[in-house]
C-alpha cells in the first residue's frame, strides 16, 4: 500500500506524525485540490500527491501511480457521483483507503458511501483539526463518519 505511521517525540499532535504515502485528491474544483494539498502538506511533510478532476482523469492516475495508498474522492464530479466508483476502485485498489468528501451531505450518501467500502466521509467545511484527525483515523484503519 505504500504508508507507514512514524511517531515522534513532540508535543505538536500534528509534527508527531509522519506519514509517507502517495494521496491521490479527486475534486473537479481546483481550489480545493489545492487547498486539501496545503492542509495534509503541513500536517504530513512526507505526503506525496497526485490530482484529478474528473473520473476519467483519476483513473489515468491510478494507473500511473499504483501505489496510491489514500484517495480523497468527491461525490459531485462532472457527469457522475463519486459513490457510483467505489465498487470499481475497491475492486482495483483494494489496498487503498478511499474517503468521500462532499460540500453538501446527507445522510443517506453518508451511509451509502460506507456501504460501498469508502473508509470515510469527509463534509468540505470541517475545520482543518478535524479533517487531518479524521484521516489520521482512516490511516490507522478506522473509519471515519461524521
Amino acid at each position: 500500500m505504500g504508508f507507514r505511521i512514524i511517531r515522534n517525540q513532540t508535543k505538536d499532535t500534528w509534527k508527531r506524525t509522519s506519514v509517507e504515502m502517495k494521496t491521490l485528491i479527486v475534486d473537479d474544483h481546483l481550489l480545493v485540490r489545492e487547498g486539501l494539498q496545503a492542509i495534509l502538506r503541513r500536517a504530513f511533510p512526507d505526503m506525496t500527491f497526485v490530482d484529478a478532476s474528473d473520473d476519467r482523469a483519476m483513473w489515468q492516475a491510478l494507473q500511473d501511480h499504483p501505489d496510491v495508498g489514500l484517495v480523497l474522492l468527491d461525490v459531485q464530479l462532472p457527469g457522475v457521483n463519486g459513490v457510483d466508483l467505489l465498487p470499481r476502485l475497491r475492486s482495483e485498489y483494494a489496498e487503498a483507503r478511499i474517503v468521500m468528501l462532499s460540500g453538501d451531505y446527507e445522510r443517506e450518501t453518508v451511509a451509502r458511501s460506507i456501504q460501498q467500502g469508502a473508509a470515510g466521509f469527509l463534509p468540505k467545511s470541517l475545520l482543518d483539526q478535524v479533517l487531518l484527525s479524521a484521516l489520521q483515523l482512516v490511516l490507522v484503519g478506522g473509519i471515519y463518519i461524521p
